[in-house]
Parts: C-alpha cells; structure tokens; sequence
C-alpha cells in the first residue's frame, strides 16, 4: 500500500477497505486493458443488490470489481502463471502490513483449493474475517481476490 502512496492503518478494518482498490491499481498498472469490459447489475426492489464489471486484458487476465449493498471487492483471474508467482505478489502487496492487522496462512498461500471450494481465505483480517482468498482454476490459473468485510 505504501507503494502507491496509501498511509498504513492501525487497525484491520481500515486497512482492509483499501484492499479491492490496491488489486485494480495493480492490474491497470500492469497489463494492457482491452476494450471488453462488462458491467452487470442485480437488483432488489429497484435497489442493486450486486454489481460487477469486468476488465479483461490482452494478456488473458481478468479483473473483477464487485460492489455489493454493505461491501465490495475486486478479483484478479490470473492465467497461465506458477503459483510462485502468485505468492510472491500477495506477499509484495502486503509486505508493509503488520501481523497485527492481517495473518497470511502460509500452508494455504503455497496450496490454494480449487475455485469450487467455498471459500479459501489465505490473508486473514484481524478481527474482520477473511481478507485475501485464493483460488487455483487450473493447473496455471489462479484468482486471487481482496475482499472489503464490511460491518
């Protein structure tokens, strides 16, 4: 976070409402966007109850921001990488954060589930829940996603 200018929060829940915002940064940074991009909403009672828009990108990658009523969060489907490399950047992003305000799950970082696993949290938010989970698609794609818990 530091990298891009964010001050570090004391506490988890602040930090973690700059997470979905860091990941988008990062894939705009570093890929080439295309001009696909979809944007989806599910509404209640004239109320959106989820909302997405996917980026995708030449190098086959793909950014998911979603916005829900109480939260959001942003996913990076990332495709035909090694899981080294996976690990090295969720340690990049959160290389200035103590352990005080987010736990990595070192096991789980090294061997994510699969994508229909109901959850595989990886970076747990002190007192929040879940803040960074990860999926392995198949055997080279992975989709990290960083998650704002709200409330």
């Amino acid at each position: 976070m530091s990298d891009y200018g964010k001050i570090l929060p004391d506490n988890s829940f602040d930090y973690s409402s700059d997470l979905p915002e860091l990941l988008t940064r990062y894939a705009n940074d570093n890929f080439q966007k295309t001009k696909c991009v979809y944007e989806y909403s599910n509404r209640i009672n004239g109320e959106s109850a989820h909302s997405m828009k996917i980026h995708y990108f030449q190098e086959g990658h793909t950014l998911i921001e979603h916005t829900y009523w109480e939260s959001n969060s942003t996913e990076l489907r990332l495709k035909d990488v090694r899981i080294s490399e996976v690990y090295y950047l969720i340690h990049q992003f959160v290389k200035d954060t103590g352990e005080n305000i987010l736990q990595l799950d070192d096991s789980s970082l090294r061997n994510p589930n699969a994508y229909k696993d109901w959850t595989s949290c990886v970076g747990e938010l002190v007192g929040n829940g879940c803040g960074i989970e990860l999926y392995k698609d198949s055997e080279n794609d992975y989709t990290i996603i960083f998650d704002f818990p709200c409330c």
